[in-house]
């Protein structure tokens, strides 16, 4: 969580430092990162440095587990996603890569944490997003937690 008004420059701060995606977004959380090391040690680090900003009060990590992702323009809007049914790693990973082969979907990652599947989703409306979600909690027995990327 980041103090009012300050989002986008903390994000484009965490572009700059570290060269990598960083948006602001509207949910539960105020600003997404993706950050990508050769280990846990290296995304401690930058956990670290992330926190020491001028402006962040917490931050949350979700470790991925298993992942996909296709190139994509802007994302849309982020979703973290509570499978219902699927209890075992080997159903989440099958559901993964489900959500993963729908056309809107641009990453799917399995997660360890509160959450269980990250999905990065790219759509032209938040009707278009609507739909998808209500199609994804329908066929998938999940919970979502949706945040819009700011333009």
């Amino acid at each position: 969580m980041v103090e009012d008004f300050a989002e986008s420059r903390i994000a484009e701060g965490i572009r700059r430092r570290f060269h990598i995606p960083a948006f602001r977004v509207f949910g539960p959380y105020d600003v997404v990162a993706d950050l990508s090391a050769e280990n846990y040690e290296e995304i401690a680090a930058m956990s670290l440095k992330i926190r020491a900003m001028p402006g962040v009060l917490s931050t949350t990590t979700f470790s991925v587990v298993y992942g996909k992702s296709r190139m994509n323009s802007h994302p849309y809007a982020f979703a973290l996603l509570n499978c219902l049914h699927q209890k075992s790693e080997e159903e989440i990973v099958a559901t993964t890569d489900a959500l993963f082969a729908l056309e809107e979907v641009t990453k799917a990652d399995s997660v360890l944490g509160i959450y269980d599947i990250v999905l990065e989703i790219c759509t032209k409306t938040p009707e278009e997003l609507s739909e998808l979600l209500n199609q994804i909690k329908q066929t998938h027995g999940v919970r979502t937690m949706t945040m819009i990327v700011h333009p």
